[in-house]
């Protein structure tokens, strides 16, 4: 942290966060996390400080909603705040000396007001800090200077933040939506979209476009320009043309397309392998494929899919009509499947709801798959 001194120069200080790796997550998925008690401030500039008795110390510092709604006392509820200025939380360094020194570690409140402004703390001062960030010792508590801070964990987002995402994006749930109806299980072939990323220098948001098969088909093929193309969605239908019951969950096909397809084409127009997703909608529940990993694997091969469908088959083929009605019967295969022979490290499956996500793992034969729900 650079905070400016009056002779145009700059204080170098660094915030050390104590956080758990849940409190991590959280802040990953852009969620509140407490930090009173958890902070330490070093100075690693060349100032030397000879106050004797003197110790930096923080003040934490809520800002609630400007509709006055959220605040620190309903932090899990944060993420669903709609108000134009959401609430926020930090931490503001301070020189404490005398009674003082002895570990600050205080609080504040504020209010965020209608156009996002606020008053922090009790006696109100501390929104100084805010507009006028100076030297951390020219003055005896927050009053008398500060800066505010807030934790970075890095700029990757969480599978579990990439999925809510896309969920608060309307054109990603009006795709979504459509493929997940009744009317859409009981066709005899397949439906979805595609979402397509424009060239970068273009500074475009993406797109989405529907693909549907013919009547009686029951794969559905991505355009032969495929550049661009991050994200797709599908649905697996309940019965086919020829009485047979297609397995309601992923298809070796499908991660394929995911992995030579989907993930070289987003970290070319997004930047991340992390970007790509597939979906498939069933009327047994919905499934989300994600990558979490900053290299790619490598193309799959005919000849590897072709050992990865005959694998899959053979587990799948053994059910009877009501164990593939099953989702835990399913899910418990396919994790097996994904885990023992695809085995790609980062490959991750999620069942979805347009309000929920849970991660599913395979946790070995004699055990139910791990579910584990997101934040």
């Amino acid at each position: 942290m650079l905070t400016p001194l009056p002779d145009g120069s700059y204080k170098q200080l660094m915030f050390s966060y104590n956080f758990s790796s849940d409190e991590l997550e959280r802040l990953r998925q852009k969620l509140p996390v407490d930090p009173k008690g958890k902070v330490h401030i070093y100075d690693i500039g060349n100032t030397t400080i000879v106050n004797k008795g003197c110790i930096y110390a923080e003040e934490t510092i809520w800002h609630e909603c400007s509709e006055g709604i959220h605040d620190r006392q309903n932090l899990n509820d944060w993420g669903n705040c709609k108000a134009a200025v959401p609430p926020k939380v930090y931490t503001i360094s301070y020189w404490s000396c005398g009674s003082e020194g002895t570990g600050g570690g205080g609080d504040g409140t504020g209010s965020g007001g209608d156009n996002g402004g606020g008053t922090g703390g009790s006696t109100g001062c501390e929104a100084e800090a805010f507009e006028n960030p100076t030297d951390p010792t020219s003055g005896n508590g927050p009053c008398g200077g500060g800066v505010i801070t807030e934790p970075n964990v890095g700029v990757n987002e969480s599978q579990c933040f990439k999925i809510k995402k896309k969920f608060r994006n309307p054109r990603f749930v009006e795709k979504y939506d459509k493929i997940n109806k009744p009317e859409i299980f009981d066709l005899d072939h397949e439906t979805g979209a595609f979402e397509r990323y424009p060239p970068k220098e273009n500074n475009l948001p993406s797109g989405f476009v529907d693909v549907e098969n013919y009547p009686g088909t029951t794969n559905m093929d991505l355009p032969v320009d495929k550049s661009g193309i991050v994200g797709l969605m599908h649905s697996h239908n309940n019965e086919d043309s020829t009485g047979n019951h297609p397995v309601k969950i992923f298809s070796p096909t499908d991660i394929r397309t995911f992995i030579n397809h989907l993930m070289p084409q987003a970290n070319s127009y997004t930047g991340s392998y992390t970007n790509a997703y597939s979906v498939v909608t069933t009327s047994n529940g919905n499934y989300m494929l994600q990558y979490n990993n900053n290299s790619w694997p490598g193309s799959v091969s005919r000849d590897t899919k072709a050992i990865w469908q005959t694998w899959y088959e053979n587990q799948y083929n053994r059910l009877t009509i009501d164990e593939l009605m099953n989702p835990s019967i399913v899910e418990k295969i396919f994790t097996q499947f994904i885990k023992e022979i695809v085995n790609i490290d980062g490959l991750e499956i999620y069942k979805i709801t347009s309000s929920s996500a849970s991660k599913l793992e395979y946790n070995g034969k004699n055990n139910p798959v791990i579910s584990t729900p997101c934040p």
